[in-house]
């Protein structure tokens, strides 16, 4: 039976999904069976080419499925959630996985015990997360208990933060929607009003968060964020982890050797921009 699933999405990764496929192929602790569904368009993508050769590792961490559906054109990132919603086993949880996040070696693991144990819980999510700025090569740390310092809401407005999964039966009701922005926030309020009651939150406290990370740069979330991250504004804090001492050596030095591609995607995206046709 398969117990968990993880969702990878994937646009315009070429650069970067390499480092949420590493993260998955050394999660600790699995003795139980799980699925990898990864969707992305055609646009500067990883490829299958590329996917097809981690295989082998993830099948030795006990994924049992793995399906790549490529897409001929760009769709909102809600549209591929349902989708991959739809093609999910009947799994206890789903895992939301970035394709530019490195995913600390006992999510899965963690994951699957929340949704296991007896709070039940339809959202999971942990407080506190590294994220690193590519570009920049800064490093922070969002803490959700602040997001009502940033201006953006306490938990009823701004319910999401990191290493998030879904309960696959609630997630498996969702219709689709061309939500571009905040689809987190979206998600969970959606999922709120279909389940017609407040989401049962399970919180990750573990402090294992300290060993993964989001990173910005190579994405196509706001540029505003990788200001928030250098500034270290709320809901992001200052730190003196480097990111050395965060990932393991091989992918803390192949992630540093992505910040040309970084810096390129910055000055493409602000050209955009300026010219009026910036979209993320």
């Amino acid at each position: 039976m398969i117990e968990i699933t993880v969702g990878l999405p994937m646009y315009r990764s070429r650069y970067i999904g390499w480092l949420a496929l590493e993260s998955l192929c050394r999660q600790k602790d699995i003795n139980f069976d799980w699925e990898l569904l990864i969707m992305e368009e055609k646009d500067d993508a990883i490829g299958l080419d590329v996917i097809r050769q981690y295989i082998p590792r993830l099948k030795e961490n006990r994924c049992v499925r793995l399906e790549y559906y490529s897409l001929e054109d760009w769709v909102p990132l809600s549209y591929k959630w349902k989708e991959l919603a739809d093609k999910s086993s009947d799994s206890s949880g789903f895992l939301l996985q970035a394709a530019d996040c490195y995913s600390q070696p006992h999510r899965l693991r963690e994951t699957y015990d929340l949704f296991k144990g007896a709070q039940d819980p339809d959202w999971v999510q942990s407080k506190k997360g590294f994220f690193y700025d590519i570009g920049s090569d800064s490093v922070a740390i969002f803490n959700h208990d602040l997001c009502l310092i940033s201006g953006i809401g306490g938990h009823a407005t701004h319910p999401c933060s990191l290493n998030m999964a879904v309960k696959t039966s609630l997630l498996k009701k969702i219709e689709h929607h061309a939500v571009k922005k905040s689809v987190d926030s979206f998600l969970f309020k959606r999922l709120t009003e279909l389940k017609g009651s407040p989401l049962e939150v399970g919180w990750n406290l573990s402090e294992n968060w300290r060993y993964g990370v989001d990173t910005h740069g190579l994405n196509n979330i706001s540029l505003h964020r990788g200001h928030s991250i250098q500034s270290h504004t709320a809901p992001f804090e200052t730190t003196k982890d480097p990111m050395s001492s965060v990932l393991p050596q091989d992918m803390w030095e192949k992630l540093f050797q992505c910040q040309e591609a970084a810096l390129q995607r910055k000055y493409y995206a602000l050209g955009r921009k300026k010219a009026g046709v910036y979209a993320v």
